[in-house]
């Protein structure tokens, strides 16, 4: 596999991170994140740029199922309905309104969610529609293992930049300097992401329409 660099910049986490996904137990203050990072992460924080080789000692070793998972990307297509996304992904079972609210639906707006074993624990996946046509779907993952998520996070990376070759960073907010947001261009204008945050551990990946609705 070809050696490749990430230029590392700070993004946001767009608002795709939900309640039962997050386990505020393992939430840190920034006054403790020493000892949660890792030295490229302090680095980080002190940089604009940051270039991070393919290091063997970063990466979390995925397995077949967990590549099954994060290829899902590359075949359930923006604009799809809830029967061609259960033709993909099977695990989805039923559709509601969206964020359980009725007047949601009266616009035209729902999801289904399901958990997904990955990486050795469970990631919430969610995919929403509008007019039975999905425009956004994402997995969530924590875990309390800091270092765990951190490996993880780049080895998310390693094997979308290898598909899709290298990320553009997305949008930066001084207040959410401890995220990173990474964007794929995609058809049917639409873009792969993945987002980071350092203080929390949590890790999203999915595709969205290139303009969030």
């Amino acid at each position: 596999m070809k050696k490749i660099g990430y230029c590392i910049f700070f993004g946001i986490v767009a608002s795709l991170l939900f309640s039962s996904c997050t386990d505020t137990s393992t939430d840190k203050p920034v006054s403790d994140l020493d000892s949660i990072m890792s030295d490229t992460l302090k680095n980080a924080l002190n940089s604009d740029t940051l270039v991070i080789k393919k290091d063997p000692n970063m990466l979390f070793a995925l397995s077949s199922t967990d590549k099954a998972i994060l290829n899902l990307l590359d075949k359930i297509e923006i604009g799809y309905s809830f029967n061609n996304v259960r033709v993909k992904y099977p695990l989805v079972k039923g559709i509601r309104p969206e964020e359980k609210k009725d007047v949601l639906a009266t616009a035209g707006l729902t999801e289904s969610v399901c958990k997904q074993p990955i990486f050795g624990g469970v990631a919430a996946a969610e995919f929403n529609y509008k007019n039975d046509s999905i425009y956004s779907y994402y997995f969530t993952y924590s875990d309390k293992n800091f270092k765990k998520t951190e490996q993880i996070f780049y080895s998310i990376m390693d094997y979308y930049s290898e598909k899709w070759g290298e990320p553009n960073p997305e949008g930066v907010e001084e207040e959410n300097h401890y995220s990173q947001n990474y964007i794929w261009p995609s058809k049917r204008k639409s873009v792969f992401f993945v987002n980071y945050n350092i203080n929390t551990g949590l890790i999203v990946w999915g595709k969205r329409t290139e303009r969030v609705l």
